[in-house]
């Protein structure tokens, strides 16, 4: 579940919002609609690495639909439903959150060492969409990616550096 802020003016909306339930998007793009209008900055940060289940390349099929239904198509549902909304903007943004796990170049090297089939697949693949999204847009909005250092999360186990 994500929070959708809006920040207009010095006023604040928030609302529920689920990724993985076209029904939540499409009711907080109603919601946002109805009090402002546009937005100006979609941020893409829903996130979800099914670490209970097995993370083999070659057993993955239900693991990796599940990272998919909302690192991919809740991204790509909800970029696309907002999408009219950021329009209106003067200055429409798309920003995704990535990783650079998700990097076909950090996968491929010998020392790379976290292989989470499900969570990069997913990633690597929002990745591509938002390299596609950007040329389709491009001249219209910006549309970027990027991946924040290190970052502690469920992923890493907690981890700190």
């Amino acid at each position: 579940m994500n929070k959708v802020i809006l920040i207009a003016g010095g006023w604040r909306l928030w609302n529920q919002l689920d990724v993985a339930d076209v029904n939540s998007i499409v009711s907080a793009k109603a919601l946002i609609e109805k009090e402002a209008g546009h937005i100006d900055i979609l941020v893409n940060n829903a996130g979800t690495a099914v670490m209970t289940k097995r993370q083999s390349a070659t057993d993955v099929d239900v693991v990796v639909r599940e990272a998919c239904e909302v690192n991919l198509f809740g991204l790509i549902q909800t970029a696309t439903t907002f999408l009219p909304l950021l329009l209106k903007s003067s200055k429409p943004n798309i920003l995704s959150i990535s990783t650079d796990i998700a990097s076909n170049t950090y996968q491929a090297s010998p020392d790379s060492q976290l292989h989470v089939v499900a969570y990069n697949t997913s990633k690597a693949a929002t990745n591509s969409y938002t390299i596609a999204l950007a040329n389709e847009l491009k001249g219209k909005a910006i549309v970027n990616a990027l991946t924040p250092e290190f970052t502690t999360t469920k992923l890493n186990g907690y981890a700190l550096i």
